[in-house]
C-alpha cells in the first residue's frame, strides 16, 4: 500500500512524493550493545567502500549513502560517496522527519583528548529543519550535544553550530542548536539563507569524552511538515583522532631597566596561560595569565622563567627559560673642593657580556666606564650593546665633607639688607673655618673702604650686590653673597606759601634730604606762561635762595603760580618736577 503527498508550495519540478508508509511513521531505533569498538586512531571513513558501519534509522528516514546527485548537494566531501538526507537525487526531504546516522562504537580509553573533523553540507529551510551532531556513553540510551552554538574559534573548533534553536530538532536534541539554513531566498513562508553553499569542514574537540571505553554518535536531521523542498545534510570525510599537543615557547624582548616584554609564541591553539617568573621578590607580579605579559624583575641576576600553555581540547604543556638580567655596580668620587669640577662617577655591568656601550647624562654627554670632570649631583648611566638589554643606573656624586681632608670652608655674609643713599653699613662675613683662610676679597669694590678684609663699610649710592670671596690653603674658592637696596631721599614741594609772613613758610623753594646734592633749576610762571622768577644750582632746602613772592621788586598778585625744578642726587641721578603753587597774602 503507498500514500502519495503533496509537494511543499515552493517545489520547483516534483509534482508527487509517494514513500512506504512503513519507511515513514515506524521509527528506527539502531543503538545496541557496542561489539568490538574501534580502537586504532587516527580514525579515518570516507564511505568510499561502504557505510563503514554506520547505519541511518528514526521517523521518516530517508538518509542515503552513495553518489548523491541532488540539484544543490551534487558531490561527494571527497571521492564519489557520502550520507545525505533525501535520497540521492531530487530536492525534498521527508515531512515529519525526525531521523540520524548513528556511527560504530569506540573506544577512546588511550585516546586523551578526542577531536573530530568532517565534512558537512546543509540545505534546508532556515530555522525550522536541520540537524546536529551528538554523542552518546550509554548505548544510545541518551544523547548529548557534541558542542554548541557560537563556541569559540579557533584551530581545532570551526564551522561549528550555526543555529541556536532549530524548531523540529525537537526530540532529537536539547538543546536544539545545530546547522539550518539554505542558499535560496525566502519564498512565502519557507525561509532562505545561511547556507554552507558547499562543502565545508566542522571541527570541535571532544575533551569530555577523554578515556571513555563506550562512545556512539550520531548525525541528526529533522524536518517540519512544509517547505520540505530542499537537499537537505550530508556529511562526509569522518576523522577522529587526538587533539595534537600543545607546543609551549615563548620569547622575549627587554625593554630596559630590568622590563621584559614576553610573547607567547605556543602552537596547537593554547587559550589559557600561566606565567611564572621565578622572581617571588616582585610579589603578585611573579605571575601572570596573560598571553603576552611584561614583567619588571625586581633586580638583577638570572631567573627562570616557566610558560605553561593549556587548552581545553589539549592539554597543557611547560617551557622554561632562563633570563639573565644585567646589574650595574656604580661609584663615585666628590670633587676636592666645594663647588669643584673635578668629581668622577663610574659604573661597570655585573655580567661580562658583548661590548657595552656607556652614556652618560652630562652636559656634553661622556662615553665610557667613567665620567670625569664632574660637579657635585646626581648623573644617569645607560649600558646597551648587542646582546645586552639596555639597563640604567643614578650615580650621586657628593659635595665633600668640609670637616675632612682636603678642608674646606663655607662662608656666609650677613644677611641682605636696606639703606637710605647716602648712609654706611657694615659688612662682615661668617667663615666656619677662618683658620684656613688665606685670602678675601668683596666684589665690586666700589663703595667699601676694604676690599681684602672679612669686616668692611660699604656707602653705596644705588643697589648693589657684594659678593665675598674666600680662598682656603687647599686653593678651593667659596664666596656668598648680599644685596645692599638702596633708598632714593625724599623730596618736599610745598602747595602753598604766604611771603613776608616771617615764618618758615614765607619763600617758595625746595626741601630735601641729604641725599640732594643740589637744586639745578627754579623757575616760576604766572598763570599767562611768563618766566617770574629763576634760580639755578643752590642747595636744598634754603628758604633765602627760594622765591620771595615779588616780581622785579613788587609784591605778586595772590594766585596759583606754575613752577619747573631739576634735583641732582649723590648718585648723579636728576630728577624733573613739574607743578603748581598757591600764594596767599
Amino acid at each position: 500500500m503507498r500514500y502519495t503527498f503533496p509537494h511543499s508550495p515552493n517545489s520547483s519540478f516534483l509534482s508527487l512524493l509517494t514513500l512506504f508508509i512503513a519507511s515513514f511513521f515506524q521509527p528506527s531505533q539502531v543503538g545496541a550493545q557496542c561489539g568490538t569498538p574501534i580502537a586504532i586512531f587516527p580514525y579515518h571513513e570516507d564511505f568510499e567502500a561502504s557505510q563503514g558501519g554506520w547505519v541511518s534509522g528514526g521517523t521518516g528516514n530517508d538518509w542515503a549513502w552513495g553518489a548523491p546527485n541532488k540539484p544543490t548537494i551534487n558531490l561527494a566531501g571527497s571521492g564519489l560517496h557520502c550520507w545525505v538526507t533525501g535520497g540521492l537525487t531530487g530536492s525534498f526531504y521527508n515531512l515529519g522527519e525526525r531521523s540520524f546516522v548513528e556511527s560504530p562504537c569506540f573506544d577512546f580509553t588511550l585516546l586523551p583528548h578526542p577531536y573530530i573533523h568532517f565534512k558537512i553540507w546543509w540545505e534546508s529551510e532556515q530555522r525550522f529543519d536541520g540537524g546536529n551532531f551528538q554523542y552518546s556513553l550509554d548505548n544510545g540510551a541518551t544523547w548529548i550535544n557534541v558542542g554548541a552554538f557560537n563556541d569559540p574559534i579557533d584551530c581545532l573548533n570551526d564551522n561549528w553550530y550555526n543555529t541556536s534553536t532549530i524548531t523540529n530538532l525537537s526530540s532529537l536534541a536539547n538543546p536544539r542548536e545545530g546547522w539550518s539554513g539554505n542558499i535560496q531566498p525566502t519564498s512565502g513562508s519557507c525561509l532562505g539563507g545561511n547556507g554552507s553553499g558547499g562543502w565545508v569542514i566542522a571541527k570541535h574537540c571532544m575533551s569530555a569524552l577523554g578515556g571513555r571505553s563506550n562512545v556512539r554518535f550520531r548525525f541528526t536531521f529533522g524536518s517540519g511538515t512544509t517547505c520540505n523542498d530542499y537537499d537537505g545534510i550530508a556529511f562526509d570525510d569522518i576523522y577522529i583522532e587526538n587533539a595534537t599537543p600543545i607546543a609551549a615557547n615563548f620569547t622575549n624582548d627587554c625593554a630596559g631597566n630590568n622590563a621584559y616584554a614576553f610573547t607567547d609564541l605556543s602552537t596547537n591553539c593554547p587559550d589559557s596561560w600561566h606565567w611564572d617568573f621565578g622572581d617571588p621578590a616582585s610579589g603578585a607580579s611573579n605571575v601572570s595569565t596573560l598571553q603576552n605579559p611584561m614583567h619588571t624583575f625586581s633586580g638583577s641576576g638570572l631567573y627562570t622563567v616557566s610558560l605553561q600553555s593549556s587548552s581545553i581540547c589539549s592539554g597543557a604543556t611547560t617551557i622554561t627559560f632562563p633570563i639573565e638580567v644585567l646589574g650595574l655596580n656604580t661609584s663615585s668620587t666628590p670633587p676636592s673642593c666645594i663647588g669643584g669640577k673635578d668629581g668622577t662617577a663610574s659604573a661597570t655591568l655585573q655580567s661580562a657580556v658583548g661590548n657595552p656601550s656607556y652614556e652618560w647624562s652630562t652636559v656634553p654627554p661622556q662615553f665610557g666606564a667613567t665620567a670625569t670632570h664632574l660637579t657635585a649631583g646626581i648623573y644617569t648611566v645607560s649600558v646597551s650593546g648587542m646582546g645586552i638589554c639596555p639597563v640604567s643606573a643614578t650615580v650621586t656624586v657628593p659635595d665633600p665633607d668640609p670637616l675632612q681632608v682636603p678642608p674646606t670652608n663655607s662662608v656666609q655674609a650677613i644677611t641682605d639688607t636696606t639703606i637710605a643713599l647716602g648712609n654706611t653699613v657694615s659688612l662682615t662675613g661668617i667663615i666656619s673655618d677662618p683658620g684656613r683662610v688665606i685670602s678675601y676679597q668683596w666684589t665690586p669694590a666700589i663703595y667699601l673702604d676694604c676690599d681684602t678684609c672679612l669686616t668692611t663699610l660699604a656707602s653705596p649710592l644705588q643697589n648693589i650686590t657684594y659678593t665675598l670671596f674666600a680662598r682656603d690653603t687647599n686653593g678651593c674658592v667659596i664666596s656668598d653673597a648680599l644685596v645692599i637696596k638702596v633708598l632714593q631721599g625724599s623730596v618736599y614741594i610745598p602747595n602753598v606759601f604766604k611771603p613776608a609772613s616771617d615764618d618758615l613758610n614765607d619763600h617758595f623753594t625746595v626741601y630735601a634730604d641729604k641725599d640732594v646734592e643740589q637744586v639745578e633749576l627754579l623757575q616760576i610762571y604766572d598763570r599767562w606762561g611768563s618766566l617770574v622768577f629763576e634760580n639755578r644750582d643752590f642747595s636744598a632746602s634754603e628758604g633765602a635762595l627760594g622765591w620771595d613772592g615779588r616780581i622785579n621788586g613788587e609784591d605778586a598778585a595772590a594766585g596759583v603760580y606754575l613752577y619747573v625744578i631739576k634735583v641732582r642726587f649723590l648718585n648723579g641721578e636728576v630728577e624733573l618736577y613739574t607743578g603748581d603753587v598757591t600764594m596767599v597774602r
